[in-house]
């Protein structure tokens, strides 16, 4: 029913809340019911990408873990040694996105290259200072020492990465239900059929199925927008495309195809006409076609134009 391309921004509107980069990520989307169904996705990103979810990952440590006057020092740090990161490993992070098992990071494991470059057995403190200075500045800065890189790496750079592993799997979970939701609405109301008699001789059938051709929605949530150069470039509103398919989800403006024929007392058809309409399941399950007046005053010209004699009860039926 929707496009590719937008089942994927859509995706990638869900997760855009973590601020990270998904434009480019290898998604693969299947939803038939089944243990088949997946939402997974493949990329690889620079560490300091990260950097916009950090004030996310500290703000969900609680206070017992952390003191309220910490957290702003934590944040810094994990910031710089995002860029620390990039500097030292110069690849990437590989991350394997699953809406049905753990989402996955590889990465290069940074904390044990610094400190095994820097180690230095025939100085006093058994390390080099002048390297460990070298690996680890940013900025003129170095705000971990070398005692404490271990623990930074095990409790909050590890953690940094697990809350983006969780928040990701969730995210994939969510999106992969507004699919299912989607379906499900669509084969629902796919099972709509509506007969009346038009006189002792004609009978109105209206039906409903899937739309198969998808109608790219970007007209609806790709906005232009001039930079201060002049040019102009197209962004996703996130807002607009999720809330698009949550009107899907919740069966609200669903784009379908509704069938009208007028049929014969021997069931011959003698007149019909295809349409995509909009359709939504309302309170009680009752089902409105939007526009469908408009759909039946259509048919029923067709009727007068083929000069049956319907008379009035056609268009008492109108």
């Amino acid at each position: 029913m929707t496009h590719s391309s937008d089942d994927k921004n859509y995706v990638r509107a869900v997760l855009s809340y973590l601020g990270i980069d998904f434009d480019e990520a290898d998604i693969v989307l299947s939803v038939c019911h089944c243990q088949s169904d997946e939402l997974s996705f493949t990329c690889n990103i620079k560490a300091i990408e990260l950097k916009n979810v950090v004030d996310l990952y500290v703000d969900s440590i609680s206070e017992n873990e952390i003191e309220a006057l910490n957290r702003e020092s934590l944040k810094s740090r994990l910031c710089y040694f995002l860029e620390v990161f990039d500097a030292v490993s110069g690849q990437y992070l590989e991350i394997s996105g699953k809406h049905f098992a753990t989402s996955r990071f590889e990465y290069d494991d940074v904390c044990s290259e610094v400190l095994s470059m820097s180690n230095d057995v025939s100085q006093s403190k058994g390390y080099d200072r002048d390297e460990y200075n070298r690996l680890m500045q940013v900025d003129g800065q170095v705000m971990i020492a070398r005692f404490a890189l271990q623990q930074f790496w095990d409790t909050h750079f590890i953690g940094l990465i697990t809350f983006v592993s969780e928040s990701i799997t969730s995210s994939l979970y969510k999106a992969y239900e507004t699919f299912s939701d989607i379906s499900l609405a669509c084969y629902k109301l796919s099972e709509y059929s509506y007969s009346r008699s038009i006189n002792s001789e004609l009978t109105l059938n209206i039906s409903l199925k899937e739309n198969d051709f998808c109608e790219d929605l970007s007209d609806c949530y790709m906005e232009d927008e001039a930079l201060p150069s002049g040019r102009v470039i197209s962004r996703r509103n996130n807002d607009s495309i999720i809330s698009i398919y949550e009107s899907y989800a919740a069966a609200s403006y669903i784009p379908m195809i509704a069938s009208l024929e007028v049929v014969d007392e021997y069931g011959e058809v003698v007149t019909d006409l295809c349409h995509t309409v909009y359709v939504s399941e309302l309170t009680g399950g009752l089902i409105k076609i939007h526009d469908r007046n408009d759909l039946v005053s259509e048919v029923f010209d067709n009727l007068r134009n083929l000069n049956l004699a319907v008379g009035d009860s056609v268009s008492q039926a109108a």
